[in-house]
């Protein structure tokens, strides 16, 4: 629990000093996308991989057209609204000890069921990205 307690502590100071960018679909693509893998269940709920690397470095779906040294992902948010799954990149500045590529990200407990995952950045609009299909979830008795 307390690593929890240190990652809500630099996301509260990251946006205390305005370090922290949500990233709009012009952002993603030119730094080479973002793709989405398989979900896989956990004790605590859903997963779903992503793939994004903010430094520029890699290309994911797209030719990257922009390098950034000085940035890290902070994460890459989700909310979940009825049967659509809306993905949000969130940046920092680089250093201690962030990466460039970004975790899976925590959908928590869902219905079973086809979801359709698009991104949504911070303009609001959202672009599709993959329909998913989430079975039962193992982990709940």
């Amino acid at each position: 629990m307390r690593s929890g307690y240190r990652w809500l502590g630099m996301l509260l100071l990251c946006l205390l000093l305005g370090a922290c960018q949500t990233r709009d679909w012009a952002f993603v693509q030119s730094i080479g996308g973002i793709a989405v893998g398989e979900p896989y269940a956990r004790p605590e709920g859903w997963y779903l991989p992503v793939e994004v690397d903010v430094s520029g470095m890699r290309t994911i779906a797209v030719k990257p057209t922009l390098q950034n040294s000085g940035l890290s992902c902070l994460q890459v948010e989700a909310s979940v609204q009825d049967r659509q799954i809306f993905l949000t990149l969130v940046t920092a500045l680089a250093g201690g000890g962030r990466r460039t590529d970004c975790p899976a990200v925590r959908l928590g407990r869902l219905a079973p069921g086809s979801y359709a995952v698009s991104y949504r950045g911070s303009d609001g609009h959202a672009v599709p990205l993959r329909n998913i299909v989430l079975g039962s979830d193992p982990f709940i008795k």
